[in-house]
Parts: structure tokens; C-alpha cells; sequence
């Protein structure tokens, strides 16, 4: 069975540490999880579309791609 991802969690931030830098694996591992009829081996535009998405659901404020890797803020107050 394959490694199961989790997307990073915003109640796991504080206001010393609001950020958390993702890496392209497990950027391709969550996309993959959620969409297992369409699985990606790269980075491509819809894999980022549906990241930055989830993690604006998911309560983040900002969500910037670096390369391939993705930085999430939160914002505090």
C-alpha cells in the first residue's frame, strides 16, 4: 500500500511559526490521494490549481508557489 499523505494542517501553526513549506512530493502525494483516476508524476497547473484550492479551504491565507514547492501562510488576528 502506498505512503498516505496529509495535507499540512493550519491548526498546527502559531503566530512564532505561521508558515510551512511543502515539497513537490507531497504537493504530487496529496493530488494523487484526491484525485486517484488521474494520478501525476509532475508539477503541472492543474496539480497547482487544485493545492493552492484545497488549502484556501482549508483555512490558509496565502498560498505561494516557489518553484515547485508551495509556501502556506496563516494569518494571526
Amino acid at each position: 500500500m502506498s505512503k498516505q499523505f496529509s495535507f499540512p494542517d493550519v491548526q498546527d501553526r502559531t503566530k512564532n511559526e505561521p508558515v510551512c513549506l511543502v515539497s513537490p512530493t507531497q504537493i504530487l502525494g496529496n493530488y494523487n490521494q484526491a484525485n486517484p483516476g488521474k494520478p501525476q508524476v509532475s508539477m503541472k497547473d492543474n496539480v497547482r490549481t487544485w493545492f493552492q484550492n484545497e488549502a484556501y479551504r482549508l483555512g490558509w491565507t496565502t498560498v505561494e508557489f516557489r518553484g515547485n514547492q508551495c509556501l502556506l501562510i496563516v494569518s494571526f488576528g
